[in-house]
């Protein structure tokens, strides 16, 4: 249709504006938080926290025993000493293989994904195919040492 203006329908919960930040693990989503945070900052948006799991796990199995998200409360822990920004929650069962493919998805409709660096399988296919600002943080991982080489 000629002149017809297409848009990216936003994921569950998000706006188009939103900074989403993917969350794996405790370990990383204090970082991922902390970073999302400044992003939301500077770009006048809010930060959509996205929980991952395996499609084939119960969320409830990997939860906390009030079955509270453990991924969610470190990411809260750590913006206890941030400036505040309106953040959102949502919890994303995925097939693994397809993680990069969804969270392309996503990210059309972002400001910018912030991943951690570590912990996550499809970063380089993430960040090659996003549509939006893809933001990796965390210390990259450490290269094993070789056998007979002194560090």
């Amino acid at each position: 249709m000629p002149g017809r203006a297409w848009s990216v329908t936003p994921h569950v919960g998000m706006e188009m504006s939103d900074v989403i930040a993917v969350l794996e693990d405790e370990r990383s989503a204090v970082d991922v938080a902390r970073a999302a945070a400044r992003q939301a900052r500077t770009r006048s948006a809010r930060v959509h926290f996205l929980r991952l799991i395996d499609a084939s796990r119960d969320p409830r199995d990997v939860d906390g025993p009030a079955g509270q998200s453990m991924v969610f409360q470190a990411a809260l822990r750590a913006l206890r000493d941030e400036t505040r920004v309106p953040v959102t929650f949502e919890t994303l069962r995925l097939n693994p293989s397809r993680a990069a493919e969804r969270l392309v998805e996503i990210g059309a409709g972002a400001a910018v994904l912030v991943l951690g660096r570590d912990h996550h399988p499809a970063l380089e296919a993430v960040r090659r195919l996003a549509r939006c600002d893809v933001l990796i943080v965390g210390a990259p991982a450490q290269a094993p040492a070789q056998a007979g080489v002194d560090a």
